[in-house]
C-alpha cells in the first residue's frame, strides 16, 4: 500500500523524524549505489540525524526512499495489530489492549495519524481521550523501563563482583599451585646441578683422551710422509714396461682423439652462435612489428576492462534498448551490476546457447565496432591444437565456444581458456540439466549467468544500434579482502548449502559479497536459477534461510525482483 499518498507535509515530517537512525543507515549502506545517486560523496555511517531527515523528506518520491518509508509504516502497523491480538488472548479488554499496544509503539505521540493510516474512523472525542491515556501509559512504560534498566545494572554489578571474587579465588588457587610447582622445580634444579658436575668430569676425561688421539694422528702423518718421500726417490722409465713404438702410438692416438673432440665442439659452438644470431634477428623483427615495449597492453595474462565504464554502460544500454529490454527498472540495475562483475574478470562466461549468442552479439557491437563475432563448435574431431590456434590467431575481443560443455573434455580444455584472459570467452550449452552431471568445482574456473528471467535474450535478436569501439586497458582484478562484512557472505553460503553445495560457495567462486545489492545479483542471476534449472529443486521450498530473507518482516529494495524470479 502507498501510505505516502495519505500523508500531509506535517505527517511526512513526523514519519521522517520517528524512523530509527539505525534502520535508515542500514538501508543506505545495503544499497550503497542508490544512496550515492541521491547523496554523492557521503558515507551513510557519517550522516547526522538532520542530514538523514533532509534526505528522506526531500527525496520521498524517489522509489528508493518511498519503498523504504512505506515498508516501515506497514511494519509498525503490523506490530500494533499483533500486540493488540496478543493482549486480547491474555484476557485484557479491548480498550486497555489498544492503549497498551499504542503506548509501546512509536506512533504513541501521534495517535490520529495511526488511525488515519490504518483507515479506521473514530470520533475526535475518542481520539482526545485515547491520546491522553496513551501518553500517560507511555510515561509509565518509560519509567518502568528506567527502573528495569537500573535493576539490570545492579544485577550486572553484582554479577561482575561475583565474577571478580571467583577470579580472585581462581587466581589464588593458581598461585598456590605455581608455588608448589616452584618447590618441585627447586628439587629438580638440585638434581640437575649434580648431573652437570658429573658431565663436567666426563668432559675432562674425554678431553684427555682426544689429546692422546691427536698425538697418535701426528705420529701416523709423519710415518706416511716418510714413506711418500722414499716412494718418490725410486726412479723408473716407461720403456721398462712397454716399447717406445707402442708408447708413441698411444700418445698419437690420444692427441688425435683430443683434437677431434675439440673440432666437434668448435663446430657445435659455431652452429649455436649462428642460431643465436638468427633468433636475435627474428626477435628484433617481432619486437618492431608488435611494439613489445608496450606488449603489456596485449598481455594474455591480464584481463581488460573499459577505460571509461560509464561510456561502456551508455553504449551497452543503447544496444539493449534496441532489442526491447527495459533499462530503467530495478531488474536492469541488478543485471548490469552482475554482468560488470563477470565480463571483465578474465574467466570464461558460462551461459545457455541462445542468450549466450545474443550477449556475444551485443558485446561485440558495443566494444569491437561490429556485431559479428568468431565462434568454434567442439566435436569429437576437434583437437586441443585446433582450439589453441582459434584462441591465438583470432584477434576478436569476443569469442564463442559451443558444445564444449557436455563433451566430456571440459577439464581438458578449461586450463587452455583460462590462459587467454585478455579475451571475453563465452561458453554455451544447450540443456541446463547438462551442468548437473559436471562436478560443481567447475564453477571455480568459469562465471555462470542464467538469463532465463530475461525473455528478450531467449529469442534471436537483431540490432539496429550503430556499432561502437570502447578503449580498454589491462588491469589486475581486486584481491579478496577478508575485512569485508561477512553477513552477506554467510547468508549466501547458508542458502547454497541447503541446495547441496558442500563447501562455502563464496570461496569456490572467489568472490566477496560487500553489500546487499550484490547478494541480490547473485541470487537472481546465479544461485536461484541454478537450483531451479540445473538441480531441479524449488529454491524457496528447499531453503529456510531464503524464506527468512524474503519474509514479510524483511525490508529491502530488490525484494520484488527476487519474488518475481521465484514466481511468488
Amino acid at each position: 500500500m502507498n501510505y505516502l499518498e495519505k500523508l500531509t507535509n506535517e505527517d511526512l515530517k513526523y514519519i521522517c523524524e520517528i524512523i530509527p537512525t539505525v534502520l535508515i543507515k542500514r538501508h543506505f549502506k545495503k544499497y550503497n549505489k542508490h544512496f550515492h545517486k541521491i547523496k554523492p560523496g557521503f558515507r551513510p555511517e557519517t550522516l547526522t540525524r538532520e542530514e538523514i531527515f533532509e534526505i528522506l523528506y526531500k527525496n520521498h518520491s524517489d522509489p528508493f526512499i518511498s519503498d523504504f518509508i512505506n515498508s516501515f509504516i506497514s511494519e509498525e502497523i503490523k506490530k500494533i495489530k499483533s500486540s493488540f491480538s496478543k493482549k486480547l488472548n491474555y484476557g485484557i479488554d479491548d480498550n486497555t489492549s489498544v492503549i497498551i499496544s499504542l503506548s509501546e509503539n512509536i506512533f504513541n505521540s501521534n495517535i490520529p495519524l495511526y488511525f488515519k493510516l490504518a483507515e479506521k474512523e473514530v470520533s475526535q472525542d475518542y481520539l482526545n481521550i485515547l491520546s491522553s491515556a496513551v501518553k500517560y501509559s507511555a510515561t509509565l512504560i518509560k519509567e518502568s523501563k528506567i527502573i528495569s534498566e537500573d535493576l539490570r545494572a545492579s544485577d550486572k554489578n553484582i554479577s561482575e563482583l561475583s565474577n571478580e571474587l571467583k577470579n580472585f579465588k581462581s587466581k589464588n588457587s593458581r598461585l598456590t599451585s605455581k608455588l608448589d610447582e616452584l618447590k618441585e622445580l627447586e628439587k629438580e634444579n638440585t638434581n640437575y646441578i649434580k648431573e652437570i658436575q658429573e658431565l663436567e668430569k666426563v668432559e675432562r676425561d674425554d678431553k684427555k683422551l682426544v689429546s692422546e688421539y691427536i698425538k697418535e694422528t701426528e705420529r701416523l702423518k709423519n710415518t706416511i710422509k716418510d714413506l711418500n718421500d722414499k716412494l718418490r726417490s725410486c726412479k723408473f722409465n716407461l720403456e721398462d714396461f712397454i716399447s717406445k713404438e707402442e708408447y708413441q702410438e698411444k700418445i698419437n692416438s690420444l692427441k688425435f682423439g683430443y683434437y677431434s673432440a675439440i673440432s666437434e665442439k668448435i663446430l657445435e659452438i659455431e652452429n649455436l652462435e649462428a642460431k643465436k644470431s638468427n633468433i636475435e634477428r627474428e626477435l628484433k623483427t617481432i619486437k618492431e612489428k608488435f611494439n613489445f615495449d608496450n606488449f603489456i597492453e596485449n598481455d594474455l595474462s591480464h584481463p581488460l576492462r573499459p577505460k571509461d565504464m560509464d561510456e561502456f554502460e551508455e553504449f551497452f544500454k543503447f544496444n539493449l534498448q534496441s532489442i526491447g529490454m527495459n533499462t530503467e527498472n530495478k531488474y536492469y540495475d541488478l543485471f548490469f551490476r552482475y554482468l560488470e562483475s563477470i565480463l571483465f574478470s578474465g574467466f570464461p562466461i558460462l551461459i545457455k546457447q541462445n542468450p549466450g549468442t545474443n550477449l556475444a552479439k551485443i558485446l561485440s557491437n558495443t566494444i569491437s565496432g561490429s556485431e559479428i563475432f568468431r565462434s568454434i563448435n567442439i566435436d569429437s574431431s576437434t583437437t586441443l591444437h585446433d582450439i589453441s590456434n582459434f584462441l591465438k590467431f583470432c584477434d576478436d575481443r569476443i569469442l564463442v565456444i559451443n558444445n564444449m560443455i557436455g563433451s566430456g573434455r571440459e577439464l581438458e580444455i578449461l586450463p587452455l581458456l583460462i590462459s587467454h584472459k585478455s579475451k571475453i570467452i563465452i561458453l554455451t550449452y544447450l540443456y541446463d540439466r547438462t551442468l548437473y552431471y559436471l562436478p560443481k568445482e567447475i564453477l571455480e574456473y568459469v562465471k555462470y549467468i542464467n538469463l532465463s528471467s530475461c525473455k528478450v535474450f531467449s529469442k534471436d535478436v537483431s540490432l539496429d544500434e550503430d556499432p561502437s569501439i570502447i578503449e580498454e586497458l589491462p588491469y589486475d582484478p581486486e584481491v579478496l579482502d577478508s575485512c569485508f562484512p561477512q553477513e552477506y557472505n554467510n547468508l549466501f553460503n547458508e542458502i547454497s548449502k541447503e541446495f547441496g553445495f558442500e563447501e562455502e560457495l563464496t570461496s569456490l567462486l572467489k568472490i566477496n559479497i560487500d553489500d546487499g545489492e550484490f547478494l541480490d545479483c547473485l541470487l537472481v542471476f546465479f544461485l536461484l536459477p541454478y537450483a531451479r534449472d540445473v538441480l531441479k529443486i524449488n529454491p524457496f521450498e528447499n531453503s529456510l534461510e531464503l524464506q527468512r530473507y524474503l519474509s514479510e518482516d524483511s525490508i529491502f529494495y530488490y525484494k520484488d525482483v527476487l519474488l518475481e524470479c521465484l514466481d511468488l
